[in-house]
């Protein structure tokens, strides 16, 4: 389990991002933003810019999908699960 603040931190990370007009995939379902970055929607729940697509999601939908289901908390698990896995000296180099 990635801890709240983390996510938060990532979040505001890729809002920093878009915010300087750095393309960055859609941090809700991991889909393409379009260019230019003003051009994208803004998310009712967070303030970050989304896809269309979840703009319309997030708009008929009577329950917010949790932040931590979001696309971007999918990458920071993997992140998680490799470092976990990562054992210094294990099938490195040998002399």
């Amino acid at each position: 389990m990635i801890p709240m603040s983390k996510i938060w931190d990532r979040l505001g990370a890729i809002q920093v991002k878009q915010c300087n007009g750095i393309s960055t995939p859609c941090p809700r379902c991991g889909g393409a933003l379009v260019e230019p970055m003003g051009a994208n929607a803004r998310s009712k729940h967070v303030l970050i810019l989304i896809c269309r697509i979840c703009e319309y999601e997030e708009a008929t939908s009577s329950v917010p999908k949790p932040i931590e289901h979001w696309h971007f908390v999918d990458g920071m698990i993997e992140e998680s699960r490799r470092d976990s896995e990562y054992q210094p000296g294990a099938g490195g180099c040998r002399t």
